[in-house]
């Protein structure tokens, strides 16, 4: 079924060829979530309101977000693109990325449409080792795609789905995908791979690890790196600093507590990796406009 107010994303060590769904964090708890058997992808519209951002992540499958209401900042493999509303951005398998929406008062309408990547790797094996770019299409086959997904959210808006329709969409979409918007591969594609590679290693361990007391300096040795090899690296594909990732990602799982859980606003700091109230409160204010209190109450009153 269609999955609304959440953010889904790829975590864990997963290799390319599991068979398992793995595991994601949907909206404010780690849970092991099968794909629908009706269809081949996660289809989520994301409504939530304060809005919230999403860390550096990935797919075992491509991804297609489509912005209805509002810009998004969207950082693929290290390069940064901006989506206006009635645009699509397509994201590769295994792609690491992250999504800033626009900070507005009226929430955002933004679809999201992860495919089951072993489904599809084994249906079609060149998926893995195919690069598809928004930009790559005509104006016409990117005319199509907006038109696909426009489709696909009336669908999934309906109290009954259409689940003949949904499939004919979905795979057009793929076919239009992997047709129209496929970049060609380049031997600095496959050392991009290996990079990424290791920043997917980095981002399971600061999972693993976040709310204890990590640096930078700490987790470049962890992983037998310099601190200036490590931050270049980092920053490469996250278009951040790792301190700014670490702390993104901190406020990230400190917003879903806050919606999940009655724990008094110490206890979220200290379970988030904050050193204290004080620092957590600066940190959580500078990054949504809203104290964590005034946050907790505008969610609920939006639930």
């Amino acid at each position: 079924m269609k999955k609304k107010d959440s953010d889904l994303y790829q975590s864990g060590s997963v290799n390319f060829n599991d068979k398992q769904s793995g595991q994601f964090i949907y909206s404010d708890f780690f849970q092991s979530l099968p794909y629908p058997e009706e269809y081949p992808a996660f289809i989520q519209i994301h409504t939530e309101y304060p809005i919230q951002s999403v860390p550096l992540h990935w797919h075992l499958g491509p991804e297609v977000l489509y912005s209805r209401n509002q810009k998004l900042s969207v950082v693929v493999e290290g390069e940064r693109f901006t989506v206006s509303p009635g645009e699509c951005l397509l994201i590769s398998s295994g792609s690491l990325h992250s999504i800033e929406p626009e900070i507005n008062e009226k929430g955002q309408d933004v679809l999201s449409i992860g495919f089951n990547g072993a489904y599809l790797g084994k249906m079609y094996p060149a998926m893995r080792r195919s690069h598809i770019c928004y930009l790559e299409g005509t104006p016409e086959s990117r005319i199509k795609l907006n038109e696909l997904c426009e489709e696909i959210h009336q669908i999934v808006e309906q109290d009954a789905i259409d689940y003949l329709k949904l499939n004919y969409l979905l795979f057009g979409m793929l076919i239009l995908m992997y047709t129209e918007f496929v970049r060609r591969s380049s031997d600095k594609e496959e050392v991009k791979d290996k990079s990424q590679e290791k920043v997917r290693d980095i981002l399971l361990y600061v999972k693993q690890h976040f709310r204890e007391e990590i640096t930078t300096q700490s987790v470049a040795s962890e992983f037998g790196y310099s601190r200036e090899h490590f931050s270049r690296l980092f920053k490469r594909f996250a278009d951040i600093s790792f301190k700014q990732y670490l702390s993104e990602y901190r406020l990230f799982q400190a917003a879903n507590d806050l919606y999940t859980t009655d724990k008094k606003m110490a206890e979220v700091a200290l379970d988030n990796g904050f050193p204290d109230e004080k620092g957590f409160y600066s940190s959580f204010k500078k990054k949504y406009g809203l104290t964590p209190l005034e946050y907790k109450k505008q969610k609920y009153s939006n639930a």
